[in-house]
């Protein structure tokens, strides 16, 4: 099956590396991957997203068409990519930062992330299953050298968030 995601936030957020990160893992599993950027002239405070596209089967075209999940760290893109998606798809944001949303377009799951890419990514991880955790440490791990540690208690807590539930977990509108 065909999955297309889409990372959307602002340069400086790990919006790429966490895009890097979740398709050399779906990689690691198994699947083709399509993996592509877009990101402004300069690399902290400008729009930026990560495309990924996932399948069990050869991908014959690259790009994102139909957006199946939104990860979204910034309202700019959310704005910007909205008019994508369907009711079936799935939109994690930061709902710290993403105030906006329109609930009869897309089932929304909001994380508090504290604008922390890897509980994004984390929390994305738990409510898709595209992936599995064991193989998104283990790129972690070596994408992000010293700070691995901090990262991967950060992926784990987002992962909590959507499995264990509670008051700041997420949940469908």
């Amino acid at each position: 099956m065909r999955q297309e995601i889409i990372f959307g936030g602002f340069g400086g957020q790990g919006i790429l590396l966490i895009g890097e990160i979740f398709a050399e893992a779906a990689f690691l599993q198994g699947k083709e991957v399509a993996y592509t950027t877009s990101y402004g002239a300069s690399s902290r405070g400008e729009k930026c997203s990560s495309q990924v596209v996932v399948s069990d089967e050869a991908i014959d075209f690259p790009g994102v068409v139909a957006f199946d999940i939104l990860v979204i760290m910034h309202q700019e893109s959310h704005d910007e990519f909205i008019s994508k998606t369907d009711h079936e798809t799935k939109i994690i944001f930061d709902s710290e930062i993403v105030k906006k949303i329109l609930p009869e377009k897309a089932n929304y799951i909001p994380i508090k992330a504290d604008s922390s890419n890897m509980i994004m990514l984390g929390a994305m991880v738990a409510a898709t299953e595209i992936v599995s955790l064991d193989n998104v440490r283990e790129i972690v791990k070596k994408k992000t050298g010293r700070f691995a540690d901090k990262n991967i208690q950060a992926l784990e807590q987002g992962y909590q968030l959507i499995k264990k539930g509670g008051d700041q977990a997420a949940f469908l509108l």
